[in-house]
């Protein structure tokens, strides 16, 4: 169940997406064609503070979040939150494996499902690819009106499980525009950090 914590309303249309997109993939509907992005890149991350991270371990893979923070939802979905509604969402289902363009084809999807769900939709430029755990994960970016926060800032990530292949993984994380630069910083990067994927 979920936790006693709010959740945005963005982030359960995302989960609703997601869903979605992961069946579409699962009937072979991958193979839809994606609008070219270019490889950009990433800048090499700045260091993050230190902080302590409190361990959880999902289906095929474990991540830290800050002390503070709340988790809640399942086996497929989980969310981790602090009292500000800064949030990370991990979403993790099974699919076709082995498509090389699995990643971009999740990412576009949902952002493309948030464009038509959201107000105030503007799809913003960060690098196309970014690394955790030594995998490649596509990744997209936008801003958009959130009805209880105002202008948010969502980062969308997506690639498979290469210990699992048949396993999928959306995460995504947002906060205000205002505080985003400094979340980023000293939560989100550090709990990216320490994500790894499991059998």
């Amino acid at each position: 169940c979920m936790s006693k914590h709010s959740v945005t309303r963005f982030s359960i249309c995302a989960f609703l997406l997601f869903l979605l997109s992961a069946f579409m993939v699962a009937c072979g509907s991958s193979n839809a064609s994606t609008p070219p992005k270019p490889t950009v890149t990433p800048p090499t991350p700045s260091p993050t503070p230190a902080i302590t991270l409190t361990s959880y371990k999902g289906t095929g893979y474990s991540i830290g979040y800050p002390q503070g923070w709340t988790t809640g939802g399942n086996s497929q979905q989980m969310q981790f939150s602090d009292p500000a509604q800064d949030n990370l969402t991990i979403e993790a289902k099974t699919g076709k494996p082995n498509v090389s363009t699995i990643g971009t084809y999740l990412v576009q999807f949902t952002l493309t499902g948030l464009k038509v769900a959201e107000k105030n939709y503007k799809e913003i430029t960060v690098p196309s690819k970014t690394t955790i755990d030594g995998i490649q994960w596509d990744q997209g970016a936008a801003t958009m009106t959130d009805p209880q926060l105002g202008p948010i800032q969502v980062i969308v990530l997506g690639t498979q499980n290469p210990k699992h292949p048949g396993q999928l993984f959306v995460m995504f994380y947002a906060t205000t525009q205002k505080t985003f630069d400094k979340v980023n910083k000293e939560d989100f990067q550090p709990m990216l950090q320490s994500f790894k994927f499991q059998s």
